[in-house]
């Protein structure tokens, strides 16, 4: 019964939903697509009369530069190794590699750290990504082998 009233509530409400604009904090529409080049932008709720408002490309970027939620920007693996290695002893710690919002170092730390010494090197976390990578293409193609033998 709740899940026919919560079906109906969101059948009546989609369409004003839809139609709600996404507006950024600063009353920039958002969009993951930048419009196409030579179109005309409409003005938004931030351009004055008669002004259009400058497209932003993805949208929620300014948002980004402000730090409202970004995700960190790829860096190459290095430097964010680098800026991690706060004691610059040339290695991480998982507490180090956590701060430093290093998601696959902090998810397979013990996997990298084969020597369990409680720290991983750069060069550790390269030759794991290798690792990872090889045995992913393994698997890629003992999948395309064995569907191209089901066809036969």
């Amino acid at each position: 019964m709740r899940s026919v009233v919560a079906l109906a509530f969101l059948l009546a409400a989609g369409p004003a939903i839809a139609q709600t604009p996404l507006t950024g904090s600063t009353g920039e529409p958002t969009t993951n697509t930048p419009p196409l080049a030579g179109t005309a932008v409409a003005p938004g709720p931030a351009a004055g009369p008669g002004e259009a408002s400058a497209p932003t490309r993805g949208g929620t970027r300014a948002a980004h530069a402000r730090g409202d939620h970004a995700p960190r920007t790829r860096h190459p693996l290095a430097e964010r190794f680098n800026e991690a290695d706060t004691d610059h002893d040339g290695s991480l710690t998982l507490s180090e590699a956590r701060a430093a919002k290093m998601g696959e170092v902090v998810r397979d730390f013990g996997l990298i750290d084969k020597d369990k010494k409680g720290t991983v090197t750069l060069e550790q976390i390269q030759e794991f990504r290798r690792e990872r990578r090889a045995a992913r293409a393994a698997d890629e193609g003992r999948e395309a082998g064995g569907q191209a033998g089901a066809s036969h």
